[in-house]
């Protein structure tokens, strides 16, 4: 029965809390009002309305837009495009994306923002990423960061000291990935990703591998070049830094290398979720007030009638 309703879409899972609220309601609602007063009966029919739109309402999208939904998209004026399409495809995932052009890091206000993403051509040869001022604006503002590529993320993560970044890592080429192991999250959430190899852009790109013989224990090892290699161009370093390093924008990524992105970004977003309730959160605390209240009720009722 639960696989059958993993494997429902959106809309057949709405139309079947829908059609378990009517039965309910045609079935039990005539036998409850017999035992119960009308301020039950009212209670319980709110509950009944509140399972159905927010349980469509917590599968009708994997991401749930809140006010810290922005994400900040930090390039350079001498980017080719690779922001532009990035900006595109977030946004045609249900993410608002700003970009933000280096020389106005230090004058932006980070607050309102999810997650950080770093341009792979946002910084210089790898080796250097602006200056103390500029990695320190985005350092200090505790968001989640995205490093992608090696004059971006790699270069970044390198002034912040991170195992991520440079000089850590090894320049080549290639269009996969290989997963040991997809229990994590990351490769569960929102897409299912399998494990083995995954060909991640329709030929063959630039990226920067980062070394990962003798790994610092809060380093996750998502993927590695290939199997048995102590190469690796997806990594997480702590909780709030991943490094994607392969160096082009994602009109170039198959399908499922597009999805890996996306899970990537997923991750950091919701542990900036800052407390906020999703729809189906939201449906466990109300359905629960709803029962306690049902129940004191019948209790209640129960004793006058006796």
């Amino acid at each position: 029965m639960i696989n059958l309703i993993d494997n429902l879409n959106p809309k057949s899972l709405y139309n079947l809390h829908r059609n378990i609220a009517y039965n309910f309601l045609k079935e039990v609602y005539p036998k409850i009002m017999k035992n119960i007063n009308k301020t039950s009966i009212f209670l319980l029919i709110i509950f009944v309305i509140c399972f159905v739109n927010l349980s469509y309402q917590s599968t009708a999208n994997p991401v749930s837009i809140n006010s810290n939904s922005n994400i900040a998209y930090i390039y350079n004026s001498k980017d080719d495009g690779t922001a532009l399409y990035y900006q595109e495809f977030l946004e045609n995932n249900s993410y608002a994306v700003d970009l933000i052009n280096v020389s106005d890091i230090t004058t932006t206000n980070f607050e309102n923002y999810g997650l950080i993403i770093i341009d792979p051509e946002s910084g210089d040869q790898g080796s250097n990423w602006g200056d103390s001022n500029t990695v320190n604006s985005i350092d200090n503002s505790n968001k989640p960061i995205l490093g992608i590529g090696e004059n971006g993320g790699y270069a970044f993560f390198g002034e912040l000291g991170l195992s991520i970044g440079y000089p850590n890592g090894l320049t080549s080429s290639g269009d996969s990935i290989f997963i040991p192991d997809n229990s994590s999250s990351i490769f569960n959430e929102p897409y299912a990703i399998s494990n083995g190899t995954i060909q991640v852009y329709i030929s063959s790109v630039v990226e920067k591998r980062i070394h990962i013989d003798s790994p610092p224990s809060n380093l996750t090892i998502l993927t590695l070049s290939s199997q048995g290699s102590v190469y690796s161009s997806v990594l997480k370093e702590g909780n709030d830094y991943i490094y994607w390093g392969f160096e082009i924008s994602p009109n170039h990524m198959t399908e499922v290398g597009k999805k890996i992105f996306l899970n990537l970004v997923y991750d950091l977003y919701i542990s900036q979720e800052n407390g906020a309730i999703s729809g189906y959160g939201l449906f466990i605390i109300l359905s629960t007030l709803g029962i306690s209240i049902f129940i004191i009720c019948v209790i209640r009722y129960k004793k006058i009638e006796s």
